[in-house]
């Protein structure tokens, strides 16, 4: 069997998940979720991924009493030592082979952010990254709506980038001219535009950014983020903000010709090589 730790929110998670799975089909075996970080009592995340029609369980007592946290510390040494063991530790943001033998049990731990590790089971992806429990009569207008038009997904991210000391030096926040930019690059090659703006913080993004724009606006929603997932896949171009929630939104939407912007830098602290992060035919804009 093959167990993938979980951490951080929704795409984080996905990233994980998506790496494991692929992992777990190609060697023909279960695939389980370590939720231990997730439900340490620090975290400030739940297990969302599971929202999802996914094919993996979480894993139970009995199935981690052979990956005690104590060990993780030890073997995390180890592994930077260049010995090898059961669990596999992601050493860098780029793209690096899964290498965990074929016939153990393996736990692999990292974000994974990059199509490389999955792109060989994008269906199936596109097929089990939908909301479990279906989709009441509002969001099924909402996205009849989306699919009927020439439709623009646009994300505004704020949350823990704009209250956050560390994440706002990490990440960065998209700024106004971007999302100005990045509207005039497609509207250079599409015709009839509608936007459906999708934020945690709406107010902010109408008065700050899309004020003199017709759009239509999705707040987030907290308690069901799958769902305005759903919905962002569901629009034919995508401007994403630098977050994994949006670059799934992006990513998970089947519109054969869809114009994906993304903002560059991804991130604001420099030493993070996101080169394998963005997947081919994706515009760069400088936010």
């Amino acid at each position: 069997m093959i167990l993938v730790r979980l951490n951080g929110g929704l795409g984080n998670q996905m990233f994980q998940y998506a790496a494991g799975r692929s992992l777990s089909i190609k060697q023909s075996t279960r695939l389980l979720l370590d939720t231990r970080t997730l439900t340490n009592h620090k975290s400030k995340r739940d297990n969302s991924v599971i929202r999802f029609n996914i094919s993996a369980t979480i894993a139970s007592n009995d199935e981690m009493k052979y990956w005690p946290t104590w060990s993780r510390y030890i073997l995390r040494k180890a592994d930077s030592m260049g010995f090898k063991s059961h669990w596999h530790f992601e050493k860098e943001f780029t793209y690096s082979n899964i290498n965990i033998g074929r016939h153990h049990s393996s736990l692999i731990e990292g974000y994974f952010q990059s199509e490389k590790y999955f792109s060989d089971i994008r269906g199936i992806l596109i097929n089990e990254f939908t909301p479990k429990h279906g989709i009441d009569e509002t969001t099924a207008a909402s996205i009849k709506k989306i699919k009927d038009c020439e439709s623009v997904m646009i994300h505004v991210r704020r949350g823990d980038y704009a209250t956050d000391i560390h994440a706002k030096k990490t990440h960065g926040i998209c700024t106004k001219s971007y999302y100005d930019n990045a509207l005039t690059h497609l509207k250079k090659r599409l015709n009839n535009i509608k936007l459906f703006i999708f934020s945690d913080d709406p107010e902010w993004a109408k008065f700050n950014i899309f004020e003199d724009i017709n759009a239509e606006y999705i707040t987030g929603n907290l308690t069901h983020p799958e769902i305005d997932m759903h919905l962002m896949s569901a629009c034919k171009h995508h401007i994403i903000a630098n977050s994994t929630f949006s670059w799934w939104g992006a990513w998970l939407a089947d519109h054969d010709d869809k114009q994906v912007i993304y903002p560059t830098p991804w991130f604001d602290r420099k030493t993070i090589d996101t080169r394998d992060l963005i997947p081919q035919g994706w515009h760069p804009v400088s936010k």
